[in-house]
């Protein structure tokens, strides 16, 4: 049998993992949950790059 890719690896891996099911109230969490990490690093960016001298264009602050 010839060496398995990893994306092969990946595919059998992902299809024997027990996969998790989510309700409605959880997936709402997880969505405000990873907005709100999204809009932290968004923050921090800009200030990072505003400390740089370089500012981002167009972005919101």
């Amino acid at each position: 049998m010839p060496q398995i890719t990893r994306p092969q690896v990946y595919r059998v891996v992902r299809e024997l993992l027990p996969k998790e099911h989510f309700g409605p109230a959880e997936l709402l969490g997880w969505l405000a949950d990873v907005q709100a990490r999204n809009q932290r690093s968004r923050r921090s960016h800009q200030k990072r790059r505003a400390a740089l001298g370089r500012e981002a264009p167009g972005l919101p602050p």
